[in-house]
């Protein structure tokens, strides 16, 4: 038995839109315009301002540890064509570089993991 649907909503489309959406119910296969559009429209994720600020914080932050790994990764080849050129390395400069490493790990991956447990956090709670 078919649902009885009394309600006729309408929505307008560019040409470019319409192309898109003719092109996604033709992948989809054997979908009528209706039942595409409504699953489309009633199983849609919309994602909130907030959810997108935090994604984007979550990206600053990515970029800072790339930065700095770039950084760590440059002393390490310093010190290696240091070694390779029979030049000695010194104590301090590998305790620099190891006060480089574990300043990063511990301050700047909690920070970017505190981010990413509220987020989800957050995904989750919108969900339920």
């Amino acid at each position: 038995m078919a649902r009885k649907r009394r309600y006729d909503v309408r929505i307008r489309m560019n040409k470019e839109e319409k192309e898109t959406f003719q092109k996604k119910l033709e992948e989809a296969g054997n979908l009528t315009m209706e039942s595409y559009g409504l699953d489309a429209l009633l199983n849609c994720k919309v994602t909130s301002q907030d959810e997108i600020d935090n994604l984007v914080e979550i990206n600053k932050q990515f970029s800072k540890m790339n930065q700095n790994l770039s950084l760590i990764g440059n002393n390490i080849n310093q010190i290696a064509r240091k070694v390779n050129s029979e030049n000695a390395v010194t104590q301090d400069e590998l305790e620099n570089l190891s006060k480089e490493i574990s300043k990063y790990k511990e301050s700047e991956v909690q920070e970017l993991w505190q981010s990413i447990r509220l987020y989800l956090a957050e995904i989750k709670q919108h969900h339920h």
